[in-house]
């Protein structure tokens, strides 16, 4: 196996590069597959990307969605409309609270 990176970069095989945000010593990564991702992406940095692909493939992890509405990129247009309709009354709501909050 190749020897470890070790260089800091970070980003090394994300699925998604913008799930994994790496600053300095500050690493976040939100979401369930992200988050193994993350793991995934922290192995690399920490050993190597062969080891790294090597629990990957241990883990037979090979993500394919059932639904692809993760994002405002991929959800159709019927579905970004609905999400809108569910989120009508809470925006109202939490424009309530900041109004009020604002005095």
């Amino acid at each position: 196996m190749a020897s470890g990176s070790g260089s800091g970069s970070g980003f090394l095989f994300p699925r998604r590069p913008e799930e994994i945000l790496g600053v300095g010593v500050e690493w976040v990564c939100p979401g369930v597959t992200a988050g193994l991702d993350f793991g995934l992406t922290m192995v690399a940095e920490l050993r190597d990307r062969t080891y790294a692909e090597c629990c990957q493939l241990m883990d037979e992890y090979d993500p394919d969605p059932p639904l692809h509405s993760g994002s405002m990129k991929t959800a159709p247009p019927e579905v970004k409309a609905a999400m809108v309709q569910l989120l009508a009354d809470f925006v109202k709501k939490f424009e309530a609270l900041a109004a009020a909050a604002q005095g």
